[in-house]
């Protein structure tokens, strides 16, 4: 036990980022952990079917659960061991015997377990769809191979079509599927494309296994121009968010894997104090029905009820309905136990029916309304709450009436209440939504800035001050970090940096040294209810050591982004430790290296000639057609030695598709030159091979190139600066990349513009994905764009003043409304006159839009 006041329980999950379902299923475990006084300490890693590579390397993690320490363990089964085998499966919870052990979703020996309800809601889906709307020919996507859960949901489609005597069609049905990614898309090539089915003849509905596949199979259908439901009704599995904020939002299946964490955590605490109970806890599903399967609106269509079938009874009305008040409070309870936990939220039902009753007998003094606002503003503010709170609206306005008997002033008098009450939510819900984006854009902007601090940290101490300024704003309580060799074992932790809100101030975070856990005891907030995150560190195949957070957000993305960031600093600082320990070898290869640079030097002397060749090699390269339609092109390029770093190139890709690329190599000569034409030469083909590419996957593929063949082949350490742009006649430019700003003259105002490029230098880090962005700008007729390289703005003169943006500007704005050359030679006579000595390569490309 990490401490003696409450239990500790661990959590065995993968993938926290990204990942709705895993939040929600955190967030009940969480919630119901803080009620009983527990701990949760998260083991976050990544499927069991991953041993090799990067996400192998993430499996560490598991390695690291303290047996000793917790008083009993969750485990994810159904999706940590997804698509291994059951042998696999079972050696792996016997791993962590003795400790007591609940699985969720699959049951595995005689560990107690809770069960998520896939097959009934998935059946009455189906169901749904053939009784209620007529639908006989339905799709269906399935999910990943050997998920049980997936096979589950397949199962129900089958069974639910033979209980209705509908003849199962392979060409309705997709395979099951590896991969989550492009499922969708996937299947509806498959249905239309290779199996040729026609809308409405051959099939009329589709359901898939999942949100993530229906979505996406949305997005592809609605691209062919079907419109939903009117063409294809639609309807998926889990109710994420994305599934509602669709122009028909998707007709789904609440899964309630909030309440499925608090089901395991209370199943696990029964069994630590000796009650096993039942083996088996379903936790149940809900069927949303929404406008995707051809249902109305459910506000709409619930919002006016028949009152014609109604009997009228004015003197038993309110009363009557008391006598069905625990009816109706139950399942006012199956949607506020998303919420709050099973004490708040059955009180909380019980105020929803009462202060309604309060209403109906004193009219017009809106008690209900006010009871509902002051409520849902005290409510947790996420805003997947809202979805619920609209459901428990429309379920109990749909009771009221089941369960009444009134005269119609009655039923025009309830329909009002129901009617503010769910335009209240819709404006709560965008009150909070407000918020929700402020903070989101505020913790974005916070992350994009703080993430680029830690990765430029080349010194322990520097890395130290960085995560002592960020936690904080990205609202992390605590952050330790640690050493660790390769084997994995507790004798070789060694303690790096700690971040602690607890021990700042009085500086204890060097007075403990504890090699008994891979958690320190001391991370714990002993006046607290704790949720403990460790992940693991590693850079390619390298074990780097580990991080543990004590959670402040509740939001997963930090602290992976946050992890990953670490891993790449903590490399860099190994990386330049090593070479500091080395500087004494380096010292006595020092007059040996002298020696064989005199040799090299003569030999270079025998081979200047050479270098005529390599320079005509070099403006080979060089594009020789600058006939662009639409636009006036001039360029310019001075290298300040015999072999420049910078280039720049026209590309003529497909469909009046061009490309200019331009950038600079760090410093000159034959090396800089080299690596320019291995760039050019790895953009040109991979146009050619794809010319639909976009710029920011381009740049992606490029820095994986250079990269590799700078660091593995070359072992240089120079990088390169770049911007990539793909242009049409129309003066529509999309572009990627981290270099100089571009300067756009507009025509209009007379005033030149600037447009920022953000990203990653190429060959500073294997993957630049994370920090690629692809953005845009268009030219009026007139205008025109500058695209030049650091050599023209740091160009010095006598008395080392530096030309500058703003002079580039200047020169530019003047001479804007001329032709391209025209810019052109008046930009070069202005640095001729200014410039002393050409230190840098410089590069100007001027595209003026006629």
């Amino acid at each position: 036990m990490f401490n003696d006041k409450r239990l500790t329980f661990g959590f065995i999950l993968p993938h926290i980022i990204n990942s709705p379902i895993t939040n929600d299923l955190c967030k009940g475990a969480f919630e119901k952990a803080k009620e009983l006084n527990i701990n949760i300490v998260l083991y976050v890693g990544e499927r069991l079917e991953s041993q090799k590579g990067l996400k192998a390397k993430e499996n560490e993690v598991y390695s690291m659960v303290d047996k000793n320490k917790i008083d009993g363990l969750l485990i994810w089964t159904s999706n940590v061991c997804q698509v291994i085998s059951d042998e696999e499966i079972k050696k792996f919870h016997d791993y962590y015997f003795p400790v007591p052990v609940v699985t969720i979703g699959k049951k595995i020996d005689d560990h107690p377990v809770i069960l998520l309800d896939s097959y009934n809601s998935m059946k009455e889906e189906v169901n749904h769809m053939i009784k209620v709307h007529g639908y006989k020919k339905i799709g269906f996507i399935q999910g990943l191979i050997n998920s049980f859960y997936a096979e589950e949901r397949f199962r129900a489609y089958k069974d639910a079509l033979k209980e209705n005597k509908i003849a199962y069609k392979k060409d309705l049905v997709t395979p099951p599927r590896e991969l989550v990614n492009n499922g969708g898309y996937d299947a509806i090539v498959r249905f239309f494309d290779t199996n040729k089915l026609k809308i409405k003849k051959d099939i009329e509905a589709i359901i898939a296994s999942s949100d993530e596949f229906i979505i996406s199979a949305v997005e592809e259908l609605e691209k062919r121009g079907y419109k939903i439901p009117q063409d294809i009704a639609i309807a998926g599995f889990d109710n994420v968010l994305s599934a509602l904020a669709q122009k028909s939002p998707i007709t789904t299946i609440d899964i309630f894997y909030s309440n499925a964490g608090k089901l395991a955590v209370k199943k696990l605490f029964d069994l630590v104090n000796g009650n096993k109970g039942k083996e088996i806890e379903i936790s149940h599903c809900k069927v949303i029905y929404r406008e995707s399967c051809g249902c109305k609106n459910r506000i709409i269509n619930n919002s006016v009820f028949n009152f014609i079938k109604t009997k009228v009874n004015k003197d038993n009305f309110p009363d009557d309905l008391i006598k069905y008040k625990n009816k109706i409070i139950e399942n006012l309870k199956i949607f506020l136990d998303n919420i709050y936990n099973s004490e708040e939220a059955n009180m909380i039902a019980s105020e929803i029916f009462n202060n309604f009753i309060k209403d109906l007998k004193n009219k017009e003094q809106d008690v209900f309304i006010n009871f509902l606002k002051n409520l849902l503003l005290n409510t947790k503010d996420d805003i997947e709450n809202y979805n619920y709170w609209h459901d428990l609206i429309t379920e109990f306005n749909k009771e009221i009436i089941n369960y009444s008997c009134f005269d119609s002033s009655v039923f025009y008098y309830i329909e009002k209440i129901f009617h503010q009450s769910r335009i209240l939510i819709l404006s709560i819900f965008d009150y909070f939504q407000s918020k929700y984006i402020i903070d989101e854009q505020y913790m974005i902007n916070t992350v994009l800035n703080t993430s680029q601090q830690i990765v430029t940290t080349v010194e322990l101490v520097d890395l130290k001050d960085v995560i002592y300024n960020i936690c904080p704003k990205l609202k992390v309580d605590a952050c330790y970090i640690f050493k660790l060799d390769n084997n994995i074992n507790l004798s070789s932790i060694k303690k790096l940096i700690v971040f602690d809100n607890r021990l700042k101030k009085t500086n204890k975070d060097n007075n403990f040294e504890s090699n008994s856990s891979f958690i320190p005891d001391i991370i714990f907030d002993k006046n607290n209810v704790n949720n403990i995150i460790i992940m693991p560190l590693y850079f390619k195949e390298k074990t780097l050591g580990y991080v543990v957070f004590r959670m402040g957000t509740d939001d997963g993305q930090i602290y992976t982004m946050m992890k990953n960031q670490i891993s790449t600093a903590l490399q860099q600082i190994f990386n330049i430790i090593e070479l500091k320990e080395s500087e004494t070898k380096r010292e006595e290869l020092f007059n040996e290296l002298e020696f064989k640079n005199d040799q090299l030097n003569k030999a270079l002397n025998a081979l200047w000639n050479e270098i005529d060749v390599a320079k005509n090699i070099q403006i080979s390269f060089l594009p020789s057609n600058l006939n662009i339609p639409g636009y006036d092109v001039k360029t310019y390029i001075k290298s300040a030695s015999e072999i420049g770093g910078d280039f720049f190139d026209l590309i003529k890709g497909r469909d009046d598709k061009y490309w200019l690329t331009i950038g600079d190599v760090s410093g000159h000569g034959v090396t800089a030159g080299l690596i320019m034409m291995m760039l050019q030469m790895c953009n040109l083909n991979n146009i050619l091979i794809n010319p639909d590419i976009m710029p920011d996957e381009l740049i992606i593929l490029a820095n994986k190139t250079i990269n590799y063949n700078l660091k593995n082949r070359l072992k240089l350490d120079q990088f390169v600066t770049s911007c990539f742009l793909k242009f049409d006649n129309d003066g529509f430019f999309n572009f990627s990349g981290a270099h100089e700003k571009i300067l756009i003259y507009r025509a209009k105002s007379k005033k030149v513009e600037e447009i920022k490029t953000t990203g990653m230098w190429l060959a500073v880090v294997d993957d630049i994905s994370n920090f690629i962005t692809l953005n845009n700008f268009k030219l009026e007729k007139n205008d025109a764009a500058l695209f030049y390289t650091d050599g023209v703005t740091e160009i010095t003169n006598e008395l080392k003043d530096l030309y500058g943006l703003e002079r580039l500007e200047s020169i530019f704005e003047k001479n804007g409304d001329f032709d391209a050359e025209t810019i052109l030679n008046n930009i070069i006579n202005d640095i001729n006159v200014f410039k002393n000595i050409q230190r840098d390569d410089i590069t100007l490309v001027i595209l003026k839009k006629i």
